[in-house]
């Protein structure tokens, strides 16, 4: 028999669970790399704009490692993972949003992982280059040659938000923009010293080949509010 008291409780049960349900979303994506399997496992809590996820690495079946993220909190932007379309030389790259903390995850064939500074990512695909913008309030990016699995530059605090980049001659370079003055900047990209340098201020296109941004899946992310896919 229901009394008054187990009808409320149940009527509050279904309400708590309906509200439940519509408020938190799970998304789980499994990719293979040869004998690599990465497993990313997402929830995503609307109500509280809270992503939390979880990438496991396996190699040969047997678990290698992974990449926690207990808690990604959206602070004027995207949040949570975001898978990336292309493999280049057969590796996936993710990108991490929230908490005024970009990231760029970057996972070879062999289950090793490399997570650097980043979020937006362009990409040189013949040459394996990719230069990744620190998706973050300071100006900042990374460059990682998936070639060598190495992370070639990873700058800090520069004087502008990285634009663009481009490639002419065998020669990178990055547009720079200062948000007070809206002043667009060209920089070299220099391998060798590990930094970049001035060249002049951009008052046309320039004259060199812009790398192309890396799109993201459509079917792996917490919420939406400024990526372009």
């Amino acid at each position: 028999m229901f009394n008054s008291r187990n009808i409320l409780f149940f009527f509050l049960l279904v309400i708590s669970n309906t509200t439940y349900g519509q408020a938190t979303r799970m998304q789980t994506k499994i990719l293979s790399l040869g004998n690599t399997k990465v497993e990313i496992i997402q929830r995503y809590n609307s109500v509280q704009a809270v992503c939390s996820a979880k990438i496991l690495i396996y190699v040969s079946g047997q678990k290698k490692d992974s990449i926690i993220f207990p808690s990604m909190e959206a602070v004027g932007g995207d949040v949570g993972l975001f898978l990336c379309k292309d493999r280049i030389k057969n590796h996936i790259i993710i990108s991490k949003f929230g908490d005024y903390d970009g990231q760029t995850i970057v996972i070879n064939d062999r289950g090793q992982k490399f997570v650097f500074g980043g979020g937006r990512n362009y990409a040189d695909k013949e040459q394996g280059i990719i230069f990744c913008i620190y998706d973050s309030d300071l100006p900042g990016f990374s460059v990682f040659d998936l070639t060598k699995d190495q992370l070639i530059i990873d700058t800090a605090d520069i004087d502008g938000y990285p634009n663009k980049f481009y490639k002419k001659g065998g020669h990178y370079y990055c547009e720079l923009v200062d948000l007070q003055t809206n002043s667009h900047t060209i920089w070299e990209i220099d391998f060798n010293s590990k930094s970049i340098k001035y060249l002049y201020n951009l008052t046309k296109d320039f004259d060199a080949k812009p790398l192309s941004k890396l799109e993201f899946s459509k079917d792996l992310n917490c919420e939406i509010m400024y990526t372009n896919y």
